[in-house]
This record gives structure tokens, sequence and C-alpha cells, in this order.
């Protein structure tokens, strides 16, 4: 295995999705700028640079997770610095704080890795700067907000072709094995056609698991298709 393929993708992403990506983030910027005047909205432009994603659902999702982690870490960053002050080492109970917050509460990891980042920025970057967590807040929600919108207004993505080429593979694997099916019953095939079928049954069945993480249902449909023609086998075997 290459040491680059552990950091590198098999293709590239779409030049749509680039432009998407750069016009959410720009978007974001000058809006914020508008908004909060005399600060440079970076938490903004990285909150819509990280919303924008292959899908609409995937990024509402990603806008929740990376929202509901700021709120949380800026709350949870404000009321111990509050309470215990801004010490180095108040810095480091906030953080230990905040990633039990996340723990205890069951959030997504995008969630949770936003709690203890925001409760730093607070304790760290808050103190020398005046309604940093209010603005923090505010700039994540303009951000997600121009990202979701961005996604839904250029183009929404629609990834019909994987699903495509799963349907295609997953008919033709049908159409194989009920041929194969139809001939087995129809009239005496060799022991060795048999055993063809069964490891055929059994490539493919292997070949399911491997797109387990890619489409569940196709998966279990598969499963049921190919299992059909084995049992069928079975059955005509013990015709006497």
């Amino acid at each position: 295995m290459r040491l680059t393929s552990s950091f590198t993708v098999p293709s590239r992403p779409p030049v749509l999705q680039l432009v998407k990506t750069a016009a959410a983030t720009v978007v974001t910027w000058l809006l914020a700028a508008l908004i909060f005047p005399g600060t440079l909205p970076v938490f903004g432009a990285i909150a819509a640079l990280l919303v924008v994603a292959p899908s609409v659902n995937q990024s509402f999702s990603k806008a929740m997770e990376r929202s509901v982690g700021v709120i949380i870490g800026v709350i949870v960053g404000s009321v111990i610095g509050t309470v215990l002050g801004g010490d180095s080492l108040i810095v480091l109970l906030a953080i230990v704080a905040a990633i039990a917050v996340g723990w205890v509460v069951r959030l997504t990891p995008a969630s949770a890795v936003q709690i203890p980042i925001s409760a730093m920025l607070v304790l760290s970057v808050g103190a020398v700067t005046p309604n940093y967590a209010l603005d923090r807040i505010l700039e994540t929600l303009v951000g997600a907000a121009v990202g979701v919108v961005v996604n839904i207004a250029i183009v929404p993505p629609v990834a019909l072709a994987p699903a495509e080429r799963a349907v295609g593979d997953l008919t033709a694997q049908l159409a194989a094995g009920l041929d194969d099916l139809a001939d087995a019953l129809q009239s005496p095939v060799p022991r060795r056609r048999l055993d063809e079928m069964l490891i055929t049954r059994g490539s493919c069945r292997r070949c399911s698991a491997r797109r387990r993480r890619r489409s569940r249902p196709a998966r279990s449909r598969c499963a049921s298709i190919h299992a059909a023609p084995v049992t069928a086998i079975g059955c005509w075997r013990s015709i006497p």
C-alpha cells in the first residue's frame, strides 16, 4: 500500500463542489464583515468551508453539528471563566470538562470536538477580546446558514451515479443467477457446474460485504437474491 493512499482519494471532487465551497466562504466573509465590523470573521468562514458537502442532507447535518458544538463549548467556557477565571490551569480544566460534556450528551464526533475547541478559545482569546463568545456563536451560525443555502441554491447535488451502478450490477447478477437456475432445473447438470454456482454465490456475498458501508439496503437485497438460486438448487438435488 502506498503511503499517499492514507491522505489522498482515488478521484477528485467535481469542480462545481469547489466553486460552491469558495462561494460560500466568500459570501460568509463579506456578510459577517458587515454584521460584525472591525473584526475578521474567520470562524464564520471556517463554518461555511466545512458545511458545504456533497449532498444537501450532509450540509444540513454538518451545520447542525458545528453550531451545536460551538454553542455548548462557548457556554461551558463562559461559565468556567466567570466562576474560576482564565488561568492556564483553568483552561486545561475547561478542556477536560468540555470533552466530558460531549461524551455525556452523546454528541457526534464532529459536534463533540467543537466543544473543547470553543471553550478553549473563549477562555484564551475571549479574555482579551470583548464580546468574543457571542461573536463566535453568531459568526458560526451565519457561516453554517450560508453554506447550506449555497449548497441548495447552486445546482443541488444528486448522487445518482453510484446508485445506478449498484442497481445495474445487482440486476446483472440477478439475471445471471436466474439463467443458471433455469438451466439447472430444466436438465441435469454436472456436479462441477453446481460447484461453480456455489463458488459464484460466495464471491457475490464477499462483494456485498465489501459494499456494506456504501449501500446497506442494496446489500441485504443482494444477499437474499444470491441465496435464492442456491436454495432452489438444493431443492432440485433432493428431487428423486
